[in-house]
């Protein structure tokens, strides 16, 4: 009898040429790409979350005006929606591995000057030159993760994700206790991101040289237009939809469970409750977008827990909040789902990064009325009602859009064959 044992060494040492793209430069170079990928998912959100942590404390230091420190809070939206518009005509001059070191070059920098600057505009500027590389690096990333990782795109993401939840809870958790450690206070809170921003440039840096070695400017092409196919209008929608339903959330749900009669101190803890599900959700979206290929059960899931977090708010927000806050955490695996669409609904690299600029800068966009719409309904009155109601009726548009977003079909597919029959949709397969 023949031994199978040299066969299953064989398998073994080979077991990442199912994870990167043979294209790629090799393992080492598909191992690093990995390590940067999740540093910048942790990289994502710090800069954001992190000058809220403080945002009361540089508002007065700064003496920023009310409509200054309106401004600092819309930056994050205006620059998502406008720079990443933007991304795919760096893509068309430079190759994905320079724009990302670039992007997270920008990031480092804006995090430098924060905590030196002494005058409003200094800082509002340099935080808009961190908000760009973050945009920059949205649209790209799930493109990066398509070319080196084409059969593990999804569970990829996932683990992305995973990550983007964690520095968003980093920045919050993080940044007034390092400061206050440190007797530096929110200028050495916010200085922190900046290194761990450094941290998650290094794979970049060493991987856009070995990629200058190989190929020379951008040579991913324009992809196919996402603006032609009707699937990709649905996940547009859903993106903007729970980007709205994340602003408001985030900004109005302490306030949401203080008028319902909880402590500053419990609402706190309740939040963090809610943000604390995010990794391990993203993890468990990693795992089912392994598994199949059609997400509308999964879907159906999320838009079930969002809607039983907010009856729960509605009718019952007292004693069973942690139940409520539970059900809201497990929604938020909305956004590694639709992250993940973004590479798995696409054929080929190009495709992806055409389809993350359309889908994350129009959404962004649009998202943007959220937060002023709920600003609006909570100065009409003293109830937190008429908000809730609304994010509940936001989750009936939400749910058709994704359960058509999640269902199984190819962008590059669909607009070929819209173009060569007319506007005929061709069955997913």
């Amino acid at each position: 009898m023949i031994s199978d044992a040299p066969q299953r060494r064989h398998r073994k040492r080979w077991a990442w040429d199912g994870l990167v793209d043979p294209s790629a430069r090799g393992r080492r170079t598909g191992a690093l790409v990995l390590v940067g990928v999740l540093l910048v998912g942790l990289n994502l959100r710090p800069a954001v979350t992190s000058l809220g942590a403080v945002l009361e404390e540089v508002q007065r230091d700064l003496h920023f005006s009310g409509t200054g420190s309106g401004f600092l809070t819309a930056l994050p939206v205006l620059c998502f929606a406008l720079v990443g518009a933007g991304t795919p005509l760096l893509l068309r001059r430079f190759n994905h591995e320079k724009v990302v070191a670039g992007s997270l070059t920008m990031l480092v920098a804006g995090l430098v000057i924060r905590p030196f600057t002494s005058l409003p505009v200094v800082f509002a500027v340099a935080s808009a030159l961190s908000l760009a590389g973050i945009a920059i690096a949205n649209v790209v990333l799930p493109g990066v993760v398509k070319e080196y990782f084409p059969d593990r795109a999804g569970p990829i993401t996932g683990m992305f994700s995973a990550f983007v939840a964690l520095g968003t809870s980093a920045g919050s958790a993080f940044t007034v206790p390092f400061g206050h450690s440190v007797n530096g206070g929110w200028r050495a809170g916010l200085g922190l991101w900046a290194a761990v921003g450094a941290l998650g440039l290094a794979p970049w840096v060493v991987t856009a040289y070995r990629a200058a070695r190989v190929r020379r400017g951008g040579t991913l092409g324009d992809g196919v237009s996402a603006w032609r196919s009707p699937r990709a209008w649905a996940l547009m929608g859903f993106w903007a939809l729970q980007s709205a339903q994340a602003y408001v959330l985030l900004g109005w749900l302490p306030a949401i469970l203080q008028r319902s009669g909880h402590t500053p101190g419990e609402a706190g803890w309740l939040v963090a409750l809610m943000g604390a599900l995010g990794a391990p959700v993203a993890f468990a979206v990693a795992v089912m977008q392994r598994r199949r290929a059609d997400q509308r059960v999964t879907m159906l899931g999320v838009m079930l827990c969002y809607a039983g977090g907010y009856v729960g708010l509605l009718y019952y927000p007292g004693p069973l909040a942690v139940l409520w806050m539970c059900l809201l955490g497990l929604a938020s695996g909305a956004f590694p789902l639709m992250l993940s669409l973004l590479g798995t609904r696409s054929a080929t690299p190009a495709s992806t990064h055409s389809l993350s600029a359309f889908v994350q800068s129009t959404g962004y966009l649009l998202a943007g009325a959220a937060p002023v719409v709920a600003g609006w309904l909570s100065s009409q009155t003293a109830s937190w009602r008429p908000l809730l109601i609304m994010m509940m009726l936001l989750l009936v548009p939400q749910t058709v859009t994704g359960m058509i977003a999640a269902g199984p079909w190819v962008l590059d597919r669909e607009v070929r064959n819209r173009g060569s029959s007319g506007h005929q949709l061709p069955r997913s397969t």
